[in-house]
């Protein structure tokens, strides 16, 4: 019994972000997420609705890629 620690263990950070556009379509907000794991284990995550409104799924996105690299800084 105790904390075990591999020598051969992934400790990359990895970073995903993601959003779908006009998912509160009365609204006009698009929902954000994203998720930073480092060795497999999940160190930060969040998923709420923009504070913008995107006009495009893909401005949707810039934004979810915007929020995740102001965690990452």
């Amino acid at each position: 019994m105790g904390l075990f620690y591999s020598n051969d263990a992934n400790h990359e950070l990895v970073r995903c972000a993601d959003a779908g556009f006009l998912s509160d379509p009365h609204k006009g907000w698009s929902q954000t997420g994203y998720l930073f794991t480092c060795g497999n284990i999940a160190i930060s995550w969040r998923s709420t609705k923009q504070i913008l409104v995107a006009t495009s799924s893909n401005l949707a996105k810039i934004l979810a890629i915007y929020e995740a690299s102001r965690e990452c800084v």
